[in-house]
C-alpha cells in the first residue's frame, strides 16, 4: 500500500463528488453489445488483470489533516454484476440495467472507482456496462484500457495467462 498527496485534478474530482455524490456527472459510462458466448469468468478476470496492471484503478481518496490522500491498495476486488433476463425482455431491461450501474454514486474513501455489470438474454446476447469515475481517468485513457481488456479477456477465455505490463504511477491518470 502507497499513500501520496493528491494532485490538484484529483482534489477537484473529489471535492465535486463530496458536494453532489448523487450527481452522475463525472461517471465515465461505457456499453458495449456483445453477441456471441461470453466467458463471464474469463471477463471478471480480465477486469482483475487491468485493476491489478493500474495503480490508479486500485486507489482511494481520503480527506485528512494533511489534505487529501491518494491511497494505492495492493489489491481492490471490482465485481461484475450479473444480471439476466428473457431474450424478450432485453430491450426493455436494458435502460434500466444501464441505469443502475451508471447512477449508483462512488465512495471514493472506500473504492473502488471502476465498476461493471453485464445483462445478459440467453447465451448468445449481452450487454457490458462499465462506469469509471472521472477522478482515475481521463478520455486519453479510455482506448488504451479497453485495448488491454480486451487482451486479458482473449488470453483468459482461450486458457492462457493474461498479458503482463508494468503498474502505472497514481499520477499517470487524471
Amino acid at each position: 500500500m502507497k499513500t501520496v498527496a493528491a494532485s490538484p485534478i484529483h482534489e477537484r474530482f473529489w471535492l465535486q463528488a463530496q458536494l453532489d455524490p448523487s450527481n452522475s456527472a463525472y461517471n465515465l459510462a461505457f456499453v458495449h453489445t456483445a453477441v456471441g458466448l461470453l466467458d463471464l469468468d474469463a471477463l471478471q478476470g480480465a477486469f482483475d488483470a487491468v485493476v491489478a496492471r493500474h495503480a490508479i484503478l486500485r486507489a482511494t481518496f481520503e480527506d485528512t489533516s494533511d489534505g487529501l490522500q491518494v491511497t494505492v491498495r495492493d489489491t481492490m476486488a471490482v465485481p461484475l454484476t450479473r444480471h439476466r433476463v428473457d431474450p424478450e425482455d432485453f430491450d426493455e431491461a436494458r435502460d434500466e440495467f444501464v441505469a443502475q450501474i451508471h447512477l449508483a454514486p462512488f465512495d471514493l474513501a472506500t473504492g473502488p472507482v471502476l465498476r461493471a455489470g453485464v445483462l445478459s438474454a440467453g447465451p448468445e446476447q449481452h450487454l457490458l456496462v462499465t462506469i469509471v469515475h472521472h477522478v482515475a481517468l481521463d478520455g486519453a485513457a479510455i482506448a488504451p484500457l479497453f485495448d488491454q481488456l480486451g487482451e486479458a479477456y482473449a488470453a483468459l477465455a482461450a486458457g492462457e495467462p493474461t498479458p503482463t505490463g508494468e503498474s502505472t504511477d497514481v499520477g499517470a491518470s487524471a
